[in-house]
């Protein structure tokens, strides 16, 4: 799936503290920013003066308001209002013979040269010349 269309959303107590500078917390940021994803935090602190707890989000989803709430844990309980893109439909995939495209990946698929995809893939691209 192309990184435009990432739905990812990821919740929850990471035991990074975004107010401090710390390699963890460039760790996080810098994984996030080459999978093409977003750290969302909260607009206070999540536990004491440290902000824990956060979401992690793809581009089709976008944090429109979020709240703290108190409750029995350590934590603040947090409460987000996402807006999800809705993915642009794609073109079905059309085979041009289904029969004879499932007799050339049976074939492969029992070949006993074949032993990775890479060998699959180059030998498929063989098969229809």
């Amino acid at each position: 799936m192309p990184p435009n269309e990432w739905k990812i959303l990821r919740i929850g107590d990471f035991n990074v503290n975004l107010l401090k500078n710390s390699s963890e917390k460039e760790l996080l940021l810098k994984l996030s920013r080459l999978m093409g994803l977003r750290v969302i935090s909260p607009l206070g602190p999540t536990r004491k003066n440290s902000t824990l707890d956060i979401i992690i989000v793809g581009n089709k989803i976008t944090p429109i308001e979020d709240s703290r709430i108190k409750g029995s844990s350590d934590h603040f309980a947090l409460t987000w209002q996402l807006q999800i893109e809705a993915n642009e439909r794609m073109k079905p995939i059309k085979i041009p013979s289904k029969t004879t495209a499932e007799e050339i990946s049976l074939a492969l698929i029992n070949d006993k040269e074949i032993t990775d995809a890479e060998n699959f893939i180059h030998h498929l691209g063989r098969t229809h010349d």
